[in-house]
């Protein structure tokens, strides 16, 4: 069973570099977190235990030139969240990046 309210959240449309802020918000008696890593380094995620809020800015990257005629792309990011006993949980979000 996950300790988060949602495990995949899809964001809709975005423009390409411009910031968005994501939430991920943890259930009631979430275990203690040992580290959580992102899938790219265009995401950053910083966690608050007193408000049990996964806080995430995620930046994405200009459209690749093999896809400028489409003029978008779909982006699938992952959170690993690893708690201090060792299991993981990996939280997703999707996004299409527009021009």
């Amino acid at each position: 069973m996950s300790s988060w309210d949602k495990i995949f959240l899809n964001l809709g449309r975005l423009k390409q570099s411009k910031r968005k802020r994501v939430i991920f918000t943890a259930k009631e008696g979430i275990r203690d977190i040992k580290n959580i890593t992102s899938s790219c380094g265009c995401t950053r995620a910083n966690y608050d235990a007193k408000t049990r809020e996964l806080k995430v800015v995620y930046t994405p990257k200009k459209i690749p030139s093999h896809l400028q005629t489409q003029g978008y792309y779909t982006s699938y990011k992952h959170l690993t969240i690893t708690y201090v006993e060792g299991e993981k949980e990996v939280l997703t979000f999707k996004a299409i990046i527009t021009t």
